[in-house]
């Protein structure tokens, strides 16, 4: 497609346009993190309070067709900077779009689109354009996000194309792995009832997703990174999920041990795919592998389940290489616009750099640092 025959509109109000975002996520394609349900709930909880500032970019063949492309933006001020990035923040491991079922014949390239999102991000006063996590493909269809300028960054992992769950392990999962997990099962077993639940009421989703949050804190606590929890925006954007997003709902899944709360997971199912998102476990339980032994019984249950896709999402952690089966670039794109805009880039890198460099243990390799794109 030409770029005259393209009309991109930009919305401030997701009510405006929820309806056609709704039919095109139904009708085409989207990850979860870009749907109207994940969207509105992530706004309403987090960035309302965090005093973001949503630009809901449109793409249209013309004035009165439904949309072929939409892209849900934000932009946050640091330390005065005004960044645009994907709505949803590091809640949302992918950046990606709603693609509409026409779109792989009608839709502009990459490059036309972007020129078009740096054209609104002026108009709205933004010094920097950050885009992290942008997969090439949304499924089977091309992301309208990713074009030549963007750079590898990292990459996510998934299961796919599994009919027996019983053949991916026996032929995937080591042996020495298969013989600890059941050694770990039968050593639980002596000690009560060992089972895997699902959160079916809004009660037990509430009382496990607590769990996961007091879990993961003292995870981050033992390794010394940053606790999104102690902000309550971040607790409340799990808690209240089950309640606010008037549609999809988590899929929340515990290891239990009689009444003992051994390992939570906190994720989505969405279009015949399992989201891995929130895994956690209870440290004074680790020497019986208990995340690793919910894992188990959450691959097995997305087997079951007959889920096309089980995405280990981003991150590089060891454990997912194990499992994975496929292995999926992921990449950033950053526009500086501004003088403000350079100096905050370069003040943050040197930063994270030499002041307080970012580091996870259980991570296999740092991704490459990416280069900006454009110039003062």
């Amino acid at each position: 497609m030409k770029a005259t025959m393209m009309l991109v509109e930009s919305y401030s109000d997701i009510g405006k346009i929820a309806s056609e975002w709704k039919s095109a996520q139904e009708n085409g394609e989207a990850l979860v993190f870009q749907t109207l349900e994940w969207a509105s709930h992530w706004m309403e909880v987090v960035g309302r309070p965090q005093h973001i500032e949503p630009i809901i970019v449109v793409v249209r063949e013309n004035l009165n067709t439904p949309p072929l492309v939409i892209l849900p933006f934000g932009v946050r001020t640091s330390f005065g900077t005004r960044i645009l990035s994907i709505l949803g923040g590091f809640h949302s491991d992918y950046a990606g779009a709603v693609v509409s079922e026409n779109c792989l014949s009608r839709c502009p390239k990459g490059e036309v689109i972007w020129a078009e999102i740096e054209k609104i991000a002026r108009r709205k006063r933004v010094d920097l354009i950050w885009i992290r996590n942008i997969p090439m493909y949304l499924g089977k269809i091309p992301n309208p996000l990713w074009f030549s300028r963007c750079c590898q960054s990292g990459e996510s992992n998934a299961i796919v194309g599994i009919k027996s769950w019983q053949n991916y392990y026996q032929d995937i999962v080591p042996t020495k792995v298969r013989a600890d997990s059941r050694r770990q099962k039968k050593r639980l077993a002596e000690i009560g009832n060992l089972r895997f639940c699902l959160a079916k009421t809004l009660k037990e989703g509430i009382d496990l997703t607590q769990a996961m949050i007091i879990q993961k804190s003292e995870r981050y606590s033992a390794l010394g990174i940053k606790n999104q929890f102690d902000q309550p925006e971040h607790k409340n954007f799990f808690l209240k999920a089950m309640e606010d997003r008037n549609g999809l709902t988590p899929h929340i899944s515990a290891l239990m041990l009689d009444d003992r709360i051994l390992a939570v997971h906190w994720g989505e199912v969405h279009k015949g795919r399992f989201y891995y998102l929130m895994p956690a476990h209870d440290e004074r339980w680790e020497k019986f592998s208990p995340g690793r032994l919910l894992l188990e019984h959450l691959l097995e249950w997305s087997v079951d389940s007959s889920f096309e896709v089980f995405d280990f999402t981003v991150g590089a952690e060891a454990y997912k290489f194990d499992w994975a089966n496929l292995s999926t670039p992921l990449f950033e794109y950053r526009k500086v616009l501004t003088l403000k805009g350079y100096l905050f880039f370069k003040t943050r890198n040197f930063y994270r750099t030499y002041v307080r460099p970012e580091g996870n243990p259980n991570r296999t390799k740092r991704p490459r640092e990416c280069i900006v794109d454009g110039e003062i």
